[in-house]
């Protein structure tokens, strides 16, 4: 069973979501299936709250509207995801809901943070794959509006990830 997907169910030929979705203060609380899972606030922006969880020791985030104004920004990043997702750009996406979508955390360091003290090769290298990930994009048209604050959307992890493509 893919932990990833949520079931649908059909009664009197409605489809039922076996997700249920409360809003308690700073967490989200909501069902994959059988596992209720509590989210924390992780970060809010202008358009969107950040939540994280844990579900089956894997570290999940929700990206979620702060309001009906900001779903179309949610809706876009989504698919945006799922398209560069294809060549391996871009936190892994998990699934979208009407107003959120959820990706695979990546464990973080800003590069801000890493830069202080990284080697010189090391930052030429990262420079490059940055560069790399940014000609990818380019030659899928898409424009990462957000890069003009690289300090806080470029990862290092195991890999280099480029996040929040809300206003690509």
């Amino acid at each position: 069973r893919n932990i990833y997907k949520y079931s649908t169910k059909s009664i009197n030929n409605a489809k039922i979501n076996k997700i249920w979705i409360y809003l308690i203060t700073t967490s989200l609380y909501f069902t994959y299936s059988t596992v209720t899972m509590k989210y924390k606030v992780f970060a809010k922006g202008k358009h969107s709250i950040v939540y994280i969880s844990t579900m089956k020791n894997i570290r999940i985030t929700r990206k979620k509207a702060r309001n009906n104004k900001f779903i179309k920004n949610i809706n876009k990043e989504a698919m945006i995801l799922n398209l560069i997702n294809q060549f391996n750009l871009g936190p892994k996406l998990i699934k979208k809901g009407p107003d959120y979508f959820d990706y695979v955390f990546v464990d973080r360091q800003y590069i801000k943070d890493w830069i202080k003290t990284a080697s010189s090769s090391s930052k030429r290298t990262i420079a490059k794959k940055v560069l790399l990930q940014c000609y990818k994009l380019d030659k899928l048209k898409i424009t990462k509006e957000e890069m003009n604050h690289p300090s806080k959307h470029i990862i290092i992890s195991n890999k280099i990830v480029l996040i929040d493509f809300e206003r690509a």
